[in-house]
């Protein structure tokens, strides 16, 4: 039998995801928030809280996965004190348009 399509499953599984959202965090920060005075390792520690605390009440179907990316930078900004909602949608549009783009992946993949 010929094999005529191979589907991965590439988050956490080659492709590094926890990398790949920490770069585009870390060029959302230097892009929209380095003038803000906020230090980028507070802003990822409360980021990723925020973040995994929706995704966990999206997965209890508490929320819209459309609300989650809505709102997890709204809540990061007003932790800081930011309460600017034009922002945090340019945030989410951006950290969601340019993540794919990246191209960490786990050690053990071997590029063909």
């Amino acid at each position: 039998m010929k094999i005529k399509h191979i589907f991965f499953d590439l988050d956490h599984t080659l492709w590094d995801f926890e990398k790949n959202s920490k770069i585009s965090l870390e060029e959302l920060f230097q892009e929209y928030l380095i003038d803000y005075r906020i230090n980028f390792k507070i802003f990822y520690k409360v980021y990723k809280k925020i973040n995994n605390d929706l995704w966990d009440k999206y997965r209890k179907g508490e929320i819209s996965k459309n609300f989650l990316r809505d709102s997890r930078f709204e809540k990061v900004l007003n932790f800081f004190s930011i309460y600017d909602k034009s922002l945090s949608f340019k945030l989410a549009n951006f950290y969601v348009k340019n993540t794919p783009k990246k191209n960490m992946f786990f050690q053990i993949v071997i590029m063909f």
